[in-house]
């Protein structure tokens, strides 16, 4: 019904569930259904009810039904008389280990008015963070704490409520809670934890941090790193990539995990919308053609990683004195009120290795296999609306990055020759692939369904496609089976819950199994797209110089290198007559407008000319001849 119901269904259906939700969300069986009627609802349903599952009420319905269980009298205990002057020193665990039964005040949504609308709307957990003094935001991460701990233990973590709350948890906490939450919940379930934006959001926040041990981060990479190609492809989790190769001071053991995961799936990635933003980054970073400035704001530079945002210390300090302590610190504004709320310190970068030499030893492990595969496949990628932004980027990385690049001279000529061949000899149209066959299922997958499913974020990567096939259900709905004949209301059967059985990891066997799966489920999925598309029959008749595509595509880079025109007269001046004739009475006639207009090289100019001038005179002939017997047959 909330799938494909009416609205006016679907709304009676939301409002019944945000009634419950604080209790409906940690439920085993209705987690499911919960969550995805608030990730699925609007911008107001989702953060009313994260506010509802993050105040103060929570804690007290969870304290009083753990009193109902246990049916026994809570016996209070005195605290010592320092204790409650070192109040605001408290730990997150020593608050959630205080009197939980004592009824506290309970929180009213905090709202504000929206200016475009003029409607009062619940504000954002951040807001309420922001602007909230030391013990409601001590009461709203303990708060935070404890459902992220009850989600890791009732294997809520594939949700998008958990991940959303993760993702604010991690900027606000401490550097200790920081370190805890990655060895607990990131760390062993990095995969799970891509659902939805924030969840790879989380991810990339814990990489960017500099204070936990680098093995860690090392963990991270080997925990996922089987799924490096499904994850470039999808929307959220390529940023998780490029933020591997971005911080990761271990450039041998990225070339061993990712490039080469990389260069052994081009045939995916260089089709791909987000796949091919991957190779990009690798190319061209940061380049405002290819990236949209929301991505800087995602994935800041290592100089901007310096300046860390985390919660106020462990002791309190008033305004003037963090303005004193932090005078000389870079990126603080003290014209805002809520800066000493949140402390930008300045700490040591997140990666000890600079950015230039990262990418340098990078690209000597990348280049070399993706100037060999697009001269394999220049032809297909030329013709290619994404591709042919790979082979152009590739171009300019070897004609001006020659101090990046191993053996730039060689790879060079060899790619600048291939290209040539490509579009000014080669006559023969792209071949036609067959339709390829759809991908099985391992059987080791289908024996392991009882497991603790992984995200199958494919499902994102293919609906980013125009047209090609499509999963059954979305990736937020397949991580727990939907109990059919389950009724969600306010009496929750919670031995019903105890006695689902619990669900175990996946073997690494399992893992690798379902890896490989995502990956020739994307390739089908990027053939048949290729397969069903209109200009298909187009691409495969047509020779790259009569493309559309193709012939721009070298006219272009004619246009912008400049290194490249003498290249390109050597090659026309070595070519027979006949080629030549072929090129001047084709669409190729482009080629030799864009040297003369955009070469300044007179040199270049003469030879074309000397080259050009007999056999122009030749195909004026002819085509006079032509006309003349056209007007006599008239």
């Amino acid at each position: 019904m909330k799938r494909y119901g009416k609205e006016d269904v679907k709304k009676i259906i939301v409002e019944e569930l945000m009634k419950n939700v604080a209790r409906l969300i940690i439920h085993r069986l209705a987690s499911t259904v919960v969550d995805y009627a608030i990730m699925t609802s609007d911008e107001v349903t989702r953060r009313k009810a994260i506010q509802l599952i993050v105040s103060r009420k929570f804690l007290v319905l969870e304290a009083n039904e753990t009193e109902t269980e246990t049916k026994q009298p809570t016996v209070k205990t005195e605290k010592p008389a320092n204790q409650e002057s070192n109040n605001t020193t408290q730990s997150i665990e020593d608050f959630l280990n205080d009197d939980a039964s004592e009824d506290k005040p309970v929180n009213t949504l905090n709202e504000i008015t929206d200016d475009s609308t003029n409607k009062t709307i619940p504000q954002s957990i951040e807001t309420i963070l922001v602007n909230s003094d030391t013990v409601e935001r001590k009461h709203i991460m303990a708060n935070m704490y404890r459902f992220i701990i009850t989600g890791i233990e009732k294997d809520m973590m594939s949700t998008g409520v958990f991940q959303t709350i993760l993702y604010q948890y991690l900027n606000y906490c401490t550097r200790h809670e920081l370190e805890t939450m990655l060895e607990l919940c990131i760390v062993p379930n990095v995969m799970q934890l891509q659902n939805v934006k924030e969840g790879s959001y989380a991810i990339m926040h814990a990489l960017d941090q500099c204070y936990y041990k680098s093995q860690l981060r090392k963990l991270l990479l080997k925990a996922c790193h089987h799924f490096i190609v499904p994850m470039s492809c999808d929307k959220d989790g390529y940023l998780v990539v490029v933020r591997f190769l971005e911080v990761f001071d271990d450039t041998k053991q990225l070339g061993q995990l990712i490039i080469k995961k990389l260069l052994t799936n081009l045939d995916i990635l260089c089709f791909h919308d987000f796949g091919r933003l991957v190779l990009l980054h690798l190319l061209c970073p940061r380049d405002g053609k290819h990236f949209k400035e929301e991505f800087n704001t995602l994935c800041p530079q290592q100089e901007q990683i310096k300046i860390n945002i985390i919660m106020i210390t462990q002791i309190p300090v008033t305004e003037k004195e963090f303005q004193i302590k932090h005078q000389n610190t870079p990126g603080i504004d003290f014209n805002n009120p809520t800066t000493w709320i949140k402390l930008k310190v300045s700490e040591r970068p997140s990666c000890k290795k600079e950015g230039v030499v990262r990418r340098k030893e990078l690209l000597q492990a990348f280049i070399p296999g993706i100037v060999k595969y697009c001269r394999e496949n220049m032809k297909k990628l030329l013709i290619h609306a994404l591709g042919g932004t790979i082979v152009i980027e590739v171009l300019r990385l070897l004609l001006h990055g020659s101090d990046l690049v191993p053996k730039s001279k060689e790879l060079t000529e060899q790619f600048i020759t291939s290209l040539l061949k490509t579009t000014l000899s080669d006559t023969v149209p792209k071949e036609k692939s067959p339709a390829p066959p759809l991908p099985e299922k391992p059987a080791i997958l289908q024996k392991s369904s009882q497991g603790v499913q992984i995200n199958d974020i494919i499902r994102s990567s293919l609906s980013n496609l125009k047209s090609g096939p499509t999963h059954q259900d979305d990736a937020a709905e397949t991580n727990e089976e939907h109990p059919q004949d389950e009724k969600i209301n306010e009496n929750i059967d919670e031995e019903g819950d105890q006695a689902k059985p619990k669900k175990t990891p996946l073997t690494d066997e399992e893992m690798i199994a379902s890896a490989q799966y995502q990956t020739e489920m994307l390739q089908y999925s990027v053939n048949m797209h290729r397969h069903k598309t209109l200009n298909y029959d187009y691409d495969t008749s047509t020779p790259v110089m009569f493309h559309g595509l193709g012939r721009r595509r070298l006219v272009k880079a004619i246009e912008m290198f400049e290194e490249l025109h003498s290249k390109v007269c050597d090659y026309i001046i070595q070519m027979d007559t006949s080629s030549i004739i072929s090129l001047v009475e084709s669409p190729g006639v482009y080629v030799f407008c864009g040297l003369f207009q955009h070469s300044e090289n007179e040199s270049i100019k003469s030879q074309l000319q000397e080259k050009l001038k007999p056999i122009l005179q030749t195909v004026s002939k002819k085509h006079n001849k032509e006309d003349l017997e056209k007007q006599k047959g008239l």
